[in-house]
């Protein structure tokens, strides 16, 4: 069974409200990891899909590190 809607909203504010307080406990600064990081992280899963789908159709899938990938 599962929860529903209501319960994930619930436990996505806790989860905010939680980082928020020990942000502001703790003396913490928040840094910014930049746009890069995500594009970085975005690249590493579509290679990762990639390389998954290729094996189960019997492929080795090698990456050109040259290559850019295009995000659209």
């Amino acid at each position: 069974m599962r929860a529903g809607k209501a319960k994930a909203v619930t436990a996505t504010a806790r989860k905010i409200a939680v980082l928020f307080y020990n942000t502001l406990r703790h003396g913490m600064t928040y840094r910014d990891p930049g746009a890069d990081h995500y594009e970085e992280q975005y690249r590493g899963r579509i290679v990762a899909n990639l390389r998954r789908r290729a094996k189960s159709l019997g492929f080795v899938l090698q990456v050109d590190p040259g290559a850019q990938l295009a995000v659209s």
